[in-house]
């Protein structure tokens, strides 16, 4: 009987998800990191309550440098991975970020060594000989894992990634688990056991002996060169990227306490979560829609939709964090992490903007305004700094939390500017949508707010 009831689902599956079709590799992608983020949540409230906040806060703070460490390991050299038309020139770019990868690791190591003091005391990390081993291991692992996704994509082994990342979030949150008392090197070593399983993983699915046998220093040289435009761009546009993202924790730390950053990396990781499995499923899904289509017009009418239908399922989980993010993230996760919720409640309308507004960061790329993309990222990146520079000089927690994310609202609702005014469509149909959602939301809740 359930031989049966499975080869209907299979044969469902197929007809509706054919081989090799879009839909079907973005569904095998989001199902990968669905499950990898549920082991995320279902894990934190245990993890809340072996850990302390400012356990929380050094992880945070190593995850950030760990983070931008990564960026620079290869020079963006893997993003060009999937792209020539000839194999034997993609293995060269594997073989050259490889080699850049190894030096970064040793350069990590060096830095590390020589200046680690200098770098982690002040942000609250004291003990530091195991951070001397953590970071070069986490720099080669994730190093090593995003050279292999890319070239999975390349080779379309989209179920592998999806596995891996599976592997990755397993492997990593079961060490956070069992490493409790290690303190608050349990946490930071479960991202670097978790990148080094899933790089292994990758590894074995997509290689043998003789995969690198038609490789050259001559064929590396060339490739060094005619992806030049991946170091000297896509780097700087994915470092201030992802300091924008990571440099929170890191000044919470510094001005304030390690507790601070930890209670705002619960605060995101909560709210961030959700929305970036739902978030960038649909980013995927669009960036396939909205490459086909040539009239401008046309395609604001598809983001005008998409961004309806995305903020009328935002707009309830928003209230419900502004009105109760302290007394849910207490009961959930703890007593002691009460403020993490009075921090979400203030970044709840910016991760709204984030849920609603981020898949269509593709159209940077898709009308060929990158540049543009990467002007936003730095200029959104200097603002954040100033908000945290701030709250940092007048030492209060909640308003460097509501300066900071009162600066990510303005800039998003900026973005949706810019959209509107690329596509020539009309500003008021994306302010109608959210103004529409609003009065859902609010009658969503109102017996909440009766009782």
């Amino acid at each position: 009987m359930k031989e049966k009831m499975f080869k209907k689902l299979r044969l469902l599956v197929r007809r509706f998800l054919p081989e090799g079709s879009f839909l079907r590799n973005v569904t095998i992608l989001a199902s990968g990191t669905s499950v990898a983020q549920l082991i995320i949540i279902v894990s934190s409230p245990i993890l809340s309550r072996l850990y302390s906040p400012s356990d929380f806060g050094v992880y945070a703070v190593f995850s950030s440098i760990l983070a931008l460490s990564i960026i620079f390991s290869t020079l963006r050299y893997e993003l060009a991975i999937p792209l020539p038309e000839r194999e034997e020139d993609s293995l060269n770019l594997i073989l050259l970020s490889l080699i850049l990868l190894a030096g970064s690791t040793f350069l990590a190591a060096i830095l590390t060594y020589y200046f680690g003091s200098k770098i982690f005391t002040p942000l609250g990390i004291s003990s530091l000989f195991a951070v001397y081993f953590l970071l070069p291991i986490g720099v080669f692992g994730g190093g090593l894992f995003a050279v292999l996704n890319y070239f999975a994509i390349r080779s379309k082994k989209f179920s592998s990634i999806s596995v891996a990342k599976v592997y990755q979030t397993a492997c990593g949150v079961a060490f956070q688990l069992f490493g409790f008392k290690l303190g608050h090197y349990g946490l930071m070593g479960g991202p670097v056991l978790g990148q080094t399983v899933s790089s292994l993983s990758l590894l074995k699915s997509l290689f043998n002996r003789d995969s690198f046998k038609h490789t050259s220093w001559h064929g590396v040289r060339g490739v060094l060169n005619r992806y030049r435009r991946f170091p000297i761009y896509s780097m700087p546009d994915a470092v201030a990227n992802t300091a924008s993202v990571q440099l929170p924790a890191v000044l919470f730390a510094y001005f304030f306490s390690p507790a601070a950053a930890g209670f705002y990396l619960l605060a995101d990781r909560v709210l961030q979560l959700p929305a970036s499995v739902i978030g960038s499923a649909v980013g995927q899904v669009f960036y396939g829609e909205a490459s086909a289509i040539r009239v401008k017009e046309d395609l604001f009418a598809t983001v005008a939709r998409l961004y309806a239908q995305l903020a009328n399922i935002g707009v309830v989980p928003l209230f419900l964090l502004v009105f109760l993010a302290p007394e849910l993230f207490a009961y959930i996760f703890g007593d002691e992490w009460r403020l993490a919720g009075e921090f979400a409640r203030y970044m709840a309308p910016w991760i709204f903007l984030v849920f609603v507004a981020s898949p269509f960061t593709s159209l940077f790329a898709i009308l060929e305004k990158q540049s543009h993309g990467m002007f936003f990222q730095f200029i959104v990146l200097f603002f954040r700094v100033i908000a945290l520079l701030i709250g940092g000089f007048y030492q209060d927690l909640i308003l460097t939390v509501a300066l900071f994310s009162s600066v990510s609202v303005f800039f998003w609702i900026l973005f949706l500017f810019w959209v509107a005014m690329e596509l020539r469509g009309n500003i008021r149909t994306i302010i109608s949508s959210s103004f529409e959602a609003m009065f859902r939301g609010i009658f969503a809740i109102s017996p909440l707010g009766l009782l």
